[in-house]
């Protein structure tokens, strides 16, 4: 799993590179807005990111990609400023189902039946009006955002 300091090497030898380049094989999203939650003017937003790992990624090009996929406006910084606090499995499917469980129907849960290998919680609404997780499983890597403007 990467860390910050491999985030950081990775811009370092992107300079002069656009970052929204960034793609990952077989990315998906699956995403859930407003009019997806029980109660419309929440002004909630969910997007569940998967993609079967690689062998020459670690997880960060994908961490990337999940992130630029949820319209960053100022990407260098926002990556730069993400917790990548370790997080144990169960505080990754509490906070997952936190979140879905006010959805027209809830994703299945848990998001993945594989292995649960670890988890960075990047960003928490304690400080935040988000939520960006990203989990690696045995086989592939996940991405949970949760995002509200009220």
């Amino acid at each position: 799993m990467f860390n910050r300091n491999a985030l950081i090497l990775f811009l370092k030898n992107q300079s002069g590179t656009v970052l929204l380049d960034v793609v990952y094989p077989r990315f998906s999203v699956q995403r859930y807005t407003a009019e997806d939650f029980t109660s419309v003017e929440s002004e909630q937003r969910i997007g569940i990111s998967r993609a079967p790992k690689t062998a020459t990624d670690n997880g960060l090009l994908f961490w990337i990609c999940a992130e630029l996929a949820e319209g960053l406006c100022n990407p260098e910084h926002y990556l730069l400023n993400a917790y990548f606090k370790r997080i144990d499995e169960a505080t990754f499917n509490t906070q997952v189902k936190n979140y879905c469980g006010v959805l027209r129907p809830p994703p299945a849960l848990p998001l993945s039946n594989q292995l649960f290998l670890g988890a960075l919680l990047m960003y928490e609404p304690d400080t935040d009006m988000l939520v960006s997780i990203f989990a690696e499983y045995e086989q592939e890597y996940l991405h949970f955002f949760w995002e509200s403007t009220a």
